[in-house]
């Protein structure tokens, strides 16, 4: 009974120091990095750290693919890092020396000092600072892994889902040994989603790219980054179609298509579409009018010269709406180009674009593009109730697209 008790006290004794172990370390994994930097110097401004340097008993290392760039050391408090292109690959390029920094002790000397009061005290501080940089430099190393297609490119689209969770166990895995980003032989049995989200609240790297993002950045939800996609989908469908190069919406389905195709993302017709009405965006019904010029409902005529013979030869005398528009080329809009440069309406078609020719013609500015552009023009013949609605609609529909009315129409109608 006695040599179980023993045993049982054994490992009650081994179990309390290993809880006093992780939280020694949660409270150094918190530490700011300006309090962290502080807390190394501090550790190797000690008197035996210094005599153990000088007996070649204690060496200071550097982590694998770990370098430094101390311009950036007056950057933002948070800023630990930027991850740099390296060969097929990327490196980490930390903001000060101490971030990379490693100690190692003969094991018989590790032994021999965590017996003594002075010495006991170093060894911890170079086991929690080993702990921290080995952690943070495998975060790292394992943001790089997870999400090296968003670091090439710079796009968030790029991002993957990430969850902390995933990443601790990835980085629990190098911790166990023979980690490539890990000096030989080291190992900590310590690190959980835990461990990660406190670094992660408390740091920001700079990308490839240049720009500062926060370490959460790099674990998007799913439903975060699907939307995502799917605005981005969207966003895509809108320019196309003021660019002329769309007429009809994408469905849920069109849409599902092309996150696979796009993105590698399978989602179902009405996953997609639970997603769409989270983002507030109507169906592809309710989308299309919206965003096309001229709308389905109008039928405009071919193009014809905007000249008096091909005025008189094909402009009836009847009422409608018109426009009118560069031959070749396009004007600059708030939102995109087009060629469009008027839009009007008339009882009597043939007369109105005939008086556009003019010289001493109310749209002067009209005038003053026709020395210098040739123009076309067509048109839509309407019941006369039906012209100024008719107008109304193709001034929206072009103003939603485009920014602005046409170059030479100035007033809503």
């Amino acid at each position: 009974m006695a040599k179980r008790g023993s045993s049982n006290d054994t490992l009650a004794r081994s179990r309390r120091s290993q809880l006093r172990g992780v939280v020694i370390l949660s409270v150094y994994f918190q530490l700011s990095l300006s309090k962290y930097k502080a807390f190394i110097r501090k550790t190797e401004s000690f008197p035996l750290f210094k005599s153990l340097q000088d007996d070649n008993l204690l060496a200071r290392l550097h982590l694998p693919k770990a370098y430094v760039d101390g311009s950036k050391e007056t950057g933002p408090s948070d800023l630990i890092a930027q991850f740099r292109k390296e060969g097929e690959g990327f490196a980490i390029e930390y903001t000060s020396d101490e971030f990379r920094r490693f100690y190692s002790l003969a094991p018989e000397v590790w032994e021999a000092l965590a017996t003594g009061k002075e010495g006991g005290k170093l060894v911890r501080c170079l086991w929690v600072i080993n702990a921290r940089n080995a952690f943070t430099h495998l975060l790292l190393m394992g943001i790089i892994h997870h999400q090296e297609d968003f670091l090439l490119s710079g796009s968030p689209l790029k991002l993957k889902p990430l969850s902390q969770v995933a990443l601790a166990r990835w980085i629990k895995a190098h911790l166990k040994g023979d980690s490539p980003y890990l000096p030989p032989g080291f190992s900590l049995n310590y690190g959980d989603n835990s461990t990660v989200c406190r670094l992660v609240g408390i740091l920001s790297v700079l990308t490839p790219q240049g720009m500062r993002l926060p370490l959460k950045t790099f674990f998007p939800r799913r439903q975060q980054l699907y939307s995502q996609l799917i605005k981005a989908i969207l966003d895509e469908e809108e320019e196309a179609f003021r660019e002329g190069k769309l007429r009809k919406a994408y469905t849920d389905e069109e849409i599902r298509q092309l996150l696979k195709q796009h993105y590698g993302v399978s989602l179902s017709r009405r996953t997609v579409s639970l997603y769409r009405q989270a983002l507030g965006i109507p169906a592809s019904r309710d989308r299309g009018n919206q965003r096309i010029y001229p709308p389905p409902s109008v039928y405009f005529s071919l193009p014809y010269p905007f000249e008096r013979g091909s005025i008189n030869a094909n402009a009836p005398e009847s009422p409608g709406v018109y426009e009118i528009a560069l031959a070749e080329g396009r004007f600059s809009y708030p939102l995109c180009s087009s060629a469009v440069i008027y839009i009007g309406s008339t009882h009597n078609l043939r007369k109105r674009l005939k008086e556009h020719l003019f010289p001493n013609a109310r749209k002067a500015d009209l005038a003053n593009i026709q020395q210098t552009h040739k123009l076309v023009f067509r048109y839509m013949i309407l019941p006369r109730e039906k012209i100024r609605s008719i107008e109304k609609l193709l001034c929206n529909s072009f103003t939603s697209i485009y920014g602005a009315l046409p170059r030479c129409n100035h007033l809503r109608p």
